[in-house]
């Protein structure tokens, strides 16, 4: 469904920046936490580019 991918990217942008704070301080692996950042980066930019399908689902809710 491509109308929802970018709020899939954004909430999945938010899951990865949790899980690298999750690797440092709840598990003690801060040489893991860049993996998801990166991929935090990557989401972001998929969602950035799909911005106009968030402000469209958006209103489609208003509604």
């Amino acid at each position: 469904m491509p109308r929802l991918s970018g709020v899939a990217a954004s909430g999945l942008s938010i899951t990865m920046v949790l899980a690298a704070a999750t690797q440092p301080f709840l598990l003690g692996a801060s040489a893991l936490a860049p993996f998801p950042l990166v991929l935090a980066a990557v989401f972001a930019w998929i969602a950035y580019q799909r911005r106009d399908s968030i402000v469209a689902v958006r209103e489609t809710l208003s509604r």
